[in-house]
């Protein structure tokens, strides 16, 4: 469909925009999937990488792919956050965030701020302790919930720990003047139903679609997510004009 090009998609924590490409360029020729900084570096750099590091690396893609035109940000699990922190800083070119089974915290929260008790004050401690790269049977069971086993080892062989400071810093945003939409997963294991209720509790979205799918739909049910998106971007034209008039 045509509004594609003004689509950007965001993936997940610990993922690259390889989940995106096939799905994006099959249902939404022209859109573009913007990556995460540093997938390569080791792990003393990552440390170093800030919240805002994030959002220069998506942004400047955002900026590449539309200089002319506001775009929707498809937000995908932990990327909301980036997603969320742009409307700060480049919100002129923003006119929607559609969250897929996304974190959204209250501005001057984190991620944790969305777990139910008792992850909530457990994880930051676990985070740090450990690192943000969970065990490959973890990875199996969690994120690849649902996917083929060719799939399942594509993600494990190629899933990349994460700054802390993209679970730990806090994001302040502004929603007025954005369309919101979220599709709730209710499979997903690795971003379970609670902490997906708290989010949409957070965001208040116009639109709110939901999913039988474990934590990658766009992997293990790309025809049903790409319908759930069409529907949410024909709501998206309609509300944009009201919510700017």
């Amino acid at each position: 469909m045509s509004v594609g090009k003004n689509i950007v998609f965001l993936h997940g924590a610990g993922l690259s925009s390889y989940i995106w490409e096939d799905f994006s360029q099959q249902y939404f020729p022209g859109s573009t999937c913007a990556p995460f900084p540093f997938r390569e570096s080791n792990q003393a750099f990552k440390r170093k990488i800030t919240l805002e590091d994030y959002c220069q690396s998506v942004g400047e893609a955002i900026l590449q792919h539309s200089s002319h035109r506001k775009v929707v940000l498809v937000c995908h699990s932990i990327s909301a956050i980036v997603g969320l922190q742009l409307i700060d800083n480049i919100g002129e070119k923003i006119n929607g965030i559609i969250g897929i089974g996304a974190s959204v915290p209250c501005p001057g929260n984190n991620f944790f701020s969305t777990l139910p008790i008792p992850q909530r004050i457990l994880m930051p401690w676990i985070t740090r302790l450990a690192g943000t790269k969970p065990p490959e049977n973890v990875i199996r069971k969690s994120l690849c919930e649902g996917l083929v086993e060719a799939s399942a080892d594509t993600i494990i062989n190629g899933y990349a720990a994460e700054s802390y400071q993209l679970f730990g810093s806090k994001v302040q945003y502004d929603l007025g003047g954005i369309y919101k939409g979220y599709v709730k997963l209710l499979s997903d294991k690795a971003y379970p139903l609670s902490s997906q209720k708290n989010s949409i509790a957070n965001f208040r979205p116009h639109s709110i679609k939901q999913l039988s799918s474990g934590h990658l739909p766009m992997l293990s049910h790309p025809v049903e997510l790409a319908g759930l998106l069409v529907s949410m971007l024909l709501d998206y034209k309609r509300k944009i004009k009201g919510i700017n008039a």
